[in-house]
Formats: C-alpha cells, sequence, structure tokens
C-alpha cells in the first residue's frame, strides 16, 4: 500500500495542486486509450503544437464519443499534430497519408458496430490541425467526425508526465 501511495496517489495529487495553482497557463489532461504513451500529460496552454508535438485538444461533439469504450465525452482529446495547415491529406479506401506519409489503416467500423466516415482527401485548412496517432484504432482526425481541427479547439501543447 505504501508503495502505492508513494508511487501513484502522491505524484497524481502534487500533479493536480500544481495544475490548479497554474491553471490559467496550465491544465493536467488524462489519456484513457492506447493511442499514445502515456496516462498523465501536462497541457501548456500558452502554446500551440508544431507537427509532431502532442496537443490537448476539445474534439467536435460526437455520439461515437458516447458510445465508445475509452474516451469521456467532456474530456479533451490528446493526439499528436501529424498535419497542419497547407499539408496535404489523402484518404484511400484502406489507408491515410499526411504528406505522402502513411500514417495508418481506416476502417469503415469501430470495433462495437458503429459506422465511421472517412475525413475528406485535401489540404489542411489554414488555422487547422489534423491530428491523430499511428495507432491503428486511434479516432481522430482520419474520421468526419473529429475532422480538421480548428485552432480555436486547441487547448495548448501536451507534454507527457507519466
Amino acid at each position: 500500500m505504501q508503495q502505492v501511495l508513494a508511487k501513484v496517489i502522491l505524484p497524481t495529487f502534487i500533479i493536480c495542486l500544481i495544475g490548479l495553482g497554474l491553471s490559467n497557463y496550465f491544465t493536467i489532461a488524462f489519456n484513457t486509450t492506447e493511442s499514445l504513451n502515456g496516462v498523465v500529460f501536462l497541457v501548456d496552454k500558452t502554446s500551440q503544437p508544431e507537427r509532431g508535438d502532442i496537443a490537448a485538444f476539445k474534439p467536435p461533439p460526437s455520439s461515437l464519443l458516447t458510445t465508445q469504450q475509452g474516451y469521456l465525452s467532456t474530456a479533451p482529446f490528446l493526439k499528436k499534430a501529424i498535419g497542419v495547415a497547407f499539408d496535404e491529406v489523402i484518404i484511400t479506401d484502406t489507408d491515410v497519408f499526411v504528406n505522402r506519409e502513411r500514417l495508418g489503416p481506416i476502417f469503415n467500423q469501430t470495433l462495437s458496430g458503429d459506422y465511421l466516415t472517412p475525413t475528406k482527401s485535401g489540404v489542411v485548412p489554414a488555422k487547422h490541425y489534423f491530428m491523430g496517432t499511428r495507432h491503428e484504432s486511434s479516432y481522430d482526425s482520419r474520421y468526419a467526425s473529429i475532422g480538421y481541427i480548428h485552432e480555436d479547439r486547441v487547448i495548448g501543447r501536451a507534454f507527457r508526465l507519466y
């Protein structure tokens, strides 16, 4: 019990206290899926992500958020900024490419049977991001229900703590 207290509960408590004290500049976000390594992330609200950075963002409202395991409808998403404004996104029947580099597969159904619509191929619009990960079952910008994320939905750049 003392090991759990020392390794998990106490650090989490300290992180939350820091997050509350600096809430105008920083916040804490939790990764509830396997798409990224890590569980606890510090989000810097004062910086926007660059290509390859992990970012926290508010996903668009979607009925899939309430039906998919691992997602909380009110929690921010944590994904990498795979594409930034004016990058090229190509969606094929089976794969997603950003600037001609394969991101991963695309599916037409979730594991629970909900239908998925792919995002349209094209150029990432100005002031938008293509958010995702290389995890094959990542629910991210490759699907229209998430789509391209406007910078107003981005909370900030995220850094893994634990």
